[in-house]
């Protein structure tokens, strides 16, 4: 999701949680996707204009 959509790691928290999924934490989240080579932003492109610089 992260590469296909460009979504944040918080983004993608989110869908998990409404998907019922709740014992992966921020942490797990910034984790696994390092791992796999995405080291991203928390938020979406343009989801936080005062961040886009």
């Amino acid at each position: 999701m992260a590469k296909d959509n460009g979504w944040g790691y918080t983004r993608i928290l989110g869908k998990l949680r409404e998907l019922g999924i709740r014992k992966i934490c921020r942490t797990m989240m910034i984790s696994i996707l390092k791992e796999n080579g995405l080291d991203i932003d928390p938020c979406c492109p343009g989801c936080c204009p005062e961040r886009s610089t």
